[in-house]
């Protein structure tokens, strides 16, 4: 009699849980497929205001491209007609702007959408929520399939947002179906296997701010390294290697060389089999990736809390590796040793992410021995020959690899007070005697520490250029000053979000955002006004906030020097922009610095200063309450 009892009991307890939730089944969402947690997640969606936010910046930027092509293409098309519109020049306009529109779609795919979903288990597991789903009578293919739903439905709703100006131009003809179809097909496959790779990714992860880190090293490490190992395949005339054939085989799943070849020529010869094979291979990844997830969702939490438990074998390993590792005493500093050296406070890359590192590393090695060689190569044709060329090969590597350190510098500076709360853990910091100033230096000092081996990279590279010439010194300085310059600018902007941000996911986008737009973004919004108002060399001014154009020029700076090359008018101005844009991070990092120390206590919630200061007590009271009466 007592069992049927504990039964409903049970069932009963469960119910209150998933009501408690959100996830109570209803006769309507019981036969959807992707479970309650879609319905749930939607409806928790479409009360944020950020992905309103980010679709109206989406669309904002993709109009003004279109419209910047639409103006430069038609004025080409008039001057090459002689003024006379055509049916054929207005189809070669529409097909310039198709052009546009999917190269911003698909980029804004690659950017946007593992941020969407990178988060879904991953904050589950932050914000201790994931147990109240374990209990409730959901399984785990409902819980990972509608959260992956879920996301790609977000991702579709902010691409298709777009698609009402690309019709307006259709009407003019010049946009193939097939190349139409091609970029449709393409974004939505590299969408669906990014989220159900970032949802993988997320299983893994016990924070947000790892799992995004992870799943942007795994992207970049697996869509965009053998694309540019295949072209060095091909330099050293290996393109018919098994090896150049197995990394082409991994370069054809990179979308960005199969839109290429479908909107190129306006799609001629473009090979539809080619395409559905992409997205074929995409569709079976992202099954797969989605699989592996359903299986180990609830199996690494529970692997994860017995770990836990098991402190003994745990902290005996924690310590063996610590032997291996340099950590200096603690010291007056007890803010910049935790952010610097302390376990909780570092990136945990995981073995997916330590491996996409890896290999980012070693390619960033082989391209550096590559560029050495030939440019020694040149050494015999004509002076300052080599150093000229290995001085071309630094700007493309500090722009590239720069750029991205800056925005893993910017994702993991915005978790660093948001993730502090999601792990109860700030409380007990304001409770320490430590200032503002401390505990805001600390952080900036350890998230730049965090970036010592990127740097160890690029310094390497430069300082491999004293083959050549002893004056790549000096450049080699500059430059990687220029890199923590910024570096402490994007630290700086997420600290300021961070404080003033609820969750880690929060505070990330609205820094990255911010980032983006000023580092670079701006360019979108600017270039067709400045080009259609017919502005001389001062456009480069305009240059001075484009971080990929600050890290660029110290090589070209050191180009132009050692092979005696006179300053033209537009090289002045691209080195007043240069000065210009240094000098002004420099400052707004200053600036940033002092609003956040000066309202530090205000923003973090501690409105009477340190714990350890004295409470003054007015003499007259004290004298009144011990005098006799």
């Amino acid at each position: 009699m007592s069992t049927p009892c504990v039964s409903w009991s049970w069932r009963a307890s469960r119910g209150r849980i998933a009501a408690v939730v959100g996830l109570a089944p209803s006769p309507r969402g019981a036969s959807m497929l992707t479970g309650p947690i879609f319905r749930y997640e939607l409806t928790a969606a479409g009360r944020r205001r950020r992905y309103f936010l980010v679709r109206v910046a989406y669309c904002v930027i993709l109009l003004l491209v279109m419209w910047m092509t639409y103006e430069q293409r038609r004025e080409y098309q008039q001057w090459q007609s002689g003024g006379r519109v055509s049916i054929r020049s207005s189809a070669a306009v529409a097909r310039a702007v198709f052009e546009s529109y999917s190269w911003v779609q698909l980029l804004a795919v690659m950017a946007i959408t593992p941020a969407l979903a990178t988060g879904t288990i991953a904050t589950e597991r932050e914000r201790r929520t994931i147990e109240y789903l374990f209990v409730t009578d959901l399984s785990n293919a409902e819980i990972v399939v509608g959260k992956v739903a879920s996301r790609l439905l977000l991702a579709g709703q902010l691409f298709l947002a777009g698609l009402p100006m690309l019709l307006l131009f259709r009407l003019l003809g010049g946009i193939p179906v097939q190349s139409l179809a091609a970029s449709f097909l393409l974004a939505a496959s590299t969408a669906l296997l990014l989220t159900a790779l970032a949802t993988c990714i997320s299983v893994w992860s016990k924070r947000s701010r790892d799992a995004a880190m992870r799943v942007y090293l795994v992207m970049i490490a697996v869509l965009f390294v053998p694309t540019l190992v295949f072209g060095l395949f091909g330099a050293l005339g290996m393109a018919n290697s098994p090896a150049a054939a197995a990394v082409m085989w991994l370069a054809r799943l990179n979308p960005v060389m199969t839109l290429a070849e479908a909107v190129t020529l306006g799609g001629v010869d473009l090979d539809m089999a080619e395409v559905w094979r992409v997205v074929g291979w995409h569709a079976a990844l992202a099954i797969a990736l989605t699989g592996v997830a359903v299986a180990a969702v609830r199996r690494v939490h529970l692997r994860e809390i017995v770990r836990t438990a098991a402190v003994g074998t745990r902290a005996k390993l924690q310590t063996a590796a610590g032997r291996l590792t340099w950590r200096p005493p603690l010291g007056k500093r007890p803010m910049l040793w935790k952010e610097a050296f302390a376990g909780v406070a570092k990136t945990r890359l995981g073995i997916a992410g330590a491996a996409a590192a890896a290999i980012i590393a070693v390619a960033v090695i082989g391209f550096t021995i590559f560029a050495l060689v030939e440019a020694g190569s040149r050494r015999a044709t004509f002076r300052s020959g080599a150093a000229s060329m290995y001085a071309e090969y630094l700007a493309g590597l500090s722009g590239l690899l720069g750029t991205g350190l800056l925005l893993l510098a910017a994702s993991r500076a915005a978790g660093l007070v948001t993730s502090e709360k999601e792990r109860d853990c700030w409380l007990s910091l304001m409770a320490t005697p430590l200032s503002g100033a401390e505990v805001i230096y600390g952080k900036l000092l350890g998230n730049l520490w965090a970036l010592k081996w990127g740097l160890f990279l690029l310094a390497g590279a430069w300082f491999a250029g004293v083959l050549f010439d002893l004056g790549v010194l000096v450049a080699a300085v500059i430059a990687l000053g220029t890199l923590l310059d910024l570096a402490a600018f994007v630290t700086v902007l997420g600290l300021w979000f961070s404080l003033r941000s609820a969750t880690t996911l929060r505070a990330t986008g609205a820094t990255l955002a911010v980032a983006v737009i000023t580092g670079g973004g701006y360019l979108f919004c600017c270039c067709a006004i400045a080009v259609n108002s017919g502005g001389g060399d001062e456009m480069m001014l305009g240059l001075a906030p484009c971080m990929p154009f600050l890290l660029f020029c110290p090589a070209m700076f050191y180009r132009d020097s050692v092979t005696d090359f006179g300053y033209s008018s537009v090289e002045a101005e691209m080195t007043t922009a240069y000065f210009l844009g240094v000098l002004g991070y420099a400052v707004a990092t200053i600036g940033l610095l002092n609003v956040l120390i000066n309202d530090f206590e205000r923003l973090a919630g501690r409105n009477t200063g340190r714990p350890d200061e004295p409470t003054d007590i007015p003499r007259t009271e004290a004298a009144g309450q011990s005098a006799p009466g």
